[in-house]
């Protein structure tokens, strides 16, 4: 059975999932068993997943930055044809409050409003699936599975393929990274940065560019994958993951992330 996990990525770490870190076809296969699990438990190794994760950020922030494993990915349109990708897209009109309340937009009060331009996409490839919402600004991640030893594109591939195919990434702001199941990310975040506390936590918590914490979850899996999809889409040098946030839904619910996206000045 593929297994299932609401990210940009799939990357639960279980037994059924894809081993191999998320990110444009270009990815560097080698040490690929250390960039996947660490010398040890990597979700208790906060300085493992710092290191990693400055690295991507450096990469990211810097054109001339030797060793960058992903290229941009100049031809993300043609992906979903090339591969025969059957795609489903559903244009969604009206109050969209029930999606704007499950990414607790009302809360997130900077965040811009923008009912009506969403798209719902479920997409199918022949071992891996992509669902989620589409909208300017936004990339929503609701659920996606990946059967180990795919050989489909990479999630994040066909995440900004979606995006691009009707909206420009110079007006995407933020990524979800919805019910993250990830065992490592969800780790790190519940024990090492809320330790002690009950989840989820009363308030979001938004580590900015260059703090520690923003630099350890960039280097778990999912940061990882986000850093990933925006050294595919932008020129380096030119945008960056300008915060983190982390909160839940509901008093009982799961961890849900929000990467913002911005224009280095």
């Amino acid at each position: 059975m593929p297994c299932q996990c609401s990210l940009i990525t799939c990357l639960c770490g279980g037994q059924s999932s894809s081993d191999s870190d998320e990110g444009n076809q270009s990815v560097s296969q080698t040490n690929l068993t250390e960039l996947q699990t660490g010398p040890r438990d990597v979700a208790m190794d906060a300085s493992w997943l710092r290191d990693r994760g400055s690295q991507l950020v450096h990469w990211i922030d810097n054109a001339t930055e030797p060793g960058c494993p992903v290229s941009k990915n100049t031809q993300s349109s043609n992906l979903l044809r090339r591969h025969g990708i059957q795609v489903v897209e559903t244009r969604l009109s009206g109050n969209l409050s029930d999606i704007e309340q499950e990414l607790i937009l009302p809360l997130l009060r900077e965040m811009p409003r923008i009912a009506g331009d969403y798209k719902k996409y479920t997409i199918s490839m022949r071992h891996s699936s992509w669902h989620g919402y589409i909208s300017p600004n936004i990339i929503a991640a609701t659920l996606i599975t990946r059967k180990a030893g795919s050989t489909d594109p990479h999630t994040s591939d066909i995440a900004l393929a979606m995006f691009t195919r009707h909206h420009d990434l110079g007006g995407l702001r933020y990524v979800f990274a919805e019910t993250v199941t990830n065992r490592q990310t969800n780790a790190y975040i519940k024990q090492i940065l809320f330790p002690g506390e009950i989840w989820p936590p009363a308030q979001p918590r938004l580590w900015a560019y260059g703090t520690r914490q923003y630099d350890e979850i960039m280097g778990t899996r999912i940061g990882r994958t986000v850093g990933y999809f925006v050294l595919a889409g932008y020129n380096r040098g030119t945008t960056r993951i300008t915060g983190i946030l982390a909160y839940s839904s509901s008093s009982a619910g799961p961890l849900m992330l929000r990467f913002d996206i911005g224009r280095r000045r």
